[in-house]
């Protein structure tokens, strides 16, 4: 997990300052590389520069990345020292278990490359929390400033300005299923496969591309602190876990399995793409790794679960509805399902590990559905 967010060798930011025609000033502000503008460039934008995530502000002191405010305890786990040594899922349960065993029920905890991100509640005073954690700042956020958003509301209507792809892709039986087709519920239009738990009505049918299309499935479980639920395929389709092709991938990803997200099968830095009817084919960014608590659980029944954030390229466009897209490894294996988008267009998935803890796996090959 461990990719260093540095600046350029020797500190000479010569190429970056000229590399957009009006740029005031250049820095690296982990996680991304911030350029202050007095114009914005013409878009596209790229979206990374010599590796690191691009922002663009015309305001010097603008926060781009909402880190929080940090704690005024002393450190914790000085034992640990993540400035040289990798972040692992012993190390991240080890630091959330700490504020849970001293009653401070966090909300999350983010680790980014040099720093951590939490979410506390309202009451703690900062006094209480440690201003290092393994040797790196720690950053803290109030519970009531970082509210997530509701994934069902943001799949009733397509994003204004976006074309979406709401092709039906079974025009005869025996037709076959792809990742990224738009699914429905009975009543609205939900988000893509897999998807989540909270835009399907009480009869659990599943309909591709809208209600007025083909019934292709029912819910069949439903998988707690995820947002995700497993539907079961009509008999006469068949279903490939592929992507579609693009510029990118022009025969389709292949997907593989379930990534093991950890390093060093995952950094932080590293590639990832989605596919679905709102975004077509793009690629993104590892920002940071972490847990969340349950939603519902009390501290006696206290559970972690995992998650990951990116970045996209296209960040600063609307991508609601890309709610239960998998995201992929360059190698094809599945690191986590997209969730939400947050404040500051970082997105949040869900690990694909909790798949196996509820004894699924995600197949490779074609399967056709008597």
């Amino acid at each position: 997990f461990n990719k260093r967010i540095i600046g350029p060798p020797n500190g000479d930011f010569s190429e970056l300052i000229h590399l957009f025609p009006t740029t005031i000033a250049v820095e690296v502000r982990p996680p991304f590389l911030v350029i202050t503008v007095r114009d914005f460039p013409q878009k596209p934008w790229p979206l990374t520069v010599g590796g690191l995530p691009l922002r663009f502000t015309q305001d010097e002191s603008a926060d781009v990345f909402d880190r929080g405010i940090s704690g005024r305890r002393p450190k914790a786990f000085d034992d640990v020292d993540l400035r040289v040594n990798s972040i692992s899922d012993e190390i991240l349960k080890r630091v959330g278990n700490k504020f849970v065993d001293s009653n401070i029920r966090i909300k999350d905890i983010c680790w980014f490359s040099g720093f951590w991100r939490i979410t506390v509640p309202d009451d703690v005073p900062r006094t209480q929390l440690p201003c290092l954690i393994c040797e790196c700042p720690a950053y803290y956020r109030k519970s009531s400033e970082a509210v997530d958003p509701d994934p069902a509301a943001l799949r009733i209507k397509p994003p204004p300005g976006i074309d979406w792809d709401d092709t039906s892709y079974i025009p005869t039986r025996n037709a076959l299923l792809h990742p990224g087709i738009m699914l429905s519920s009975s009543r609205s239009t939900t988000g893509t496969y897999k998807s989540s738990t909270q835009g399907f009505e009480d009869d659990g049918w599943v309909y591709h591309p809208d209600p007025n299309g083909q019934r292709i499935g029912r819910i069949v479980d439903i998988l707690p602190d995820t947002d995700i639920s497993i539907a079961e395929i009509e008999p006469g389709l068949r279903y490939v876990n592929e992507t579609f092709g693009s510029g990118l991938a022009p025969t389709g990803v292949p997907m593989r399995g379930i990534s093991p997200d950890y390093a060093s099968h995952l950094r932080i830095g590293d590639t990832v793409t989605m596919d679905n009817p709102y975004t077509g084919q793009c690629e993104g960014r590892v920002l940071g790794i972490g847990l969340r608590t349950r939603e519902d659980g009390e501290l006696n029944k206290f559970r972690w679960v995992k998650h990951e954030w990116f970045v996209f390229e296209n960040g600063d466009e609307a991508i609601d509805g890309s709610c239960g897209t998998p995201i992929l490894k360059e190698n094809g294996l599945v690191v986590g399902f997209f969730r939400f988008r947050g404040m500051n267009n970082e997105c949040s998935s869900v690990s694909t590990l909790l798949l196996r803890e509820y004894g699924y796996e995600i197949c490779g090959e074609t399967q056709t559905f008597a």
